[in-house]
């Protein structure tokens, strides 16, 4: 990925976490769900990220940017155990048996009215 500046949120979630651990922090990656807001749209969408432990607790630090959403809220599902060449083996049995669908059931804003 940093060769070919290119990739995805995982790509980037394990970029990230390698480059936090190599100046001493502890760092994760987690895959699972963000929901996020574009204008008057509100989506769940699989996503990975990387978690930092910092002042004494775990921060979200997503390195992908998400286009014009806005993230709402992280919803972990599992952590990626073994970020080495092979990775995608252990990510991909984790998401058998993750979360098949998050429906949005209230909360979401009313449209703004004349």
């Amino acid at each position: 990925m940093a060769r070919h500046r290119s990739g995805d949120c995982t790509e980037h979630a394990v970029l990230l976490t390698a480059l936090a651990r190599s100046v001493g922090f502890p760092a994760k990656v987690v895959f699972g769900s963000v929901i996020a807001r574009n204008g008057e749209q509100v989506g769940a969408y699989g996503h990975a990220w990387a978690e930092l432990h910092r002042d004494g607790r775990w921060s979200i630090v997503d390195a992908t940017p998400l286009g014009e959403a806005m993230p709402l809220s992280y919803v972990p599902e599992g952590l990626l155990e073994d970020e080495g060449p092979g990775f995608m083996f252990g990510f991909l049995s984790s998401l058998a048996s993750g979360i098949l669908r998050i429906e949005v059931l209230g909360n979401t804003p009313a449209p703004a009215g004349p």
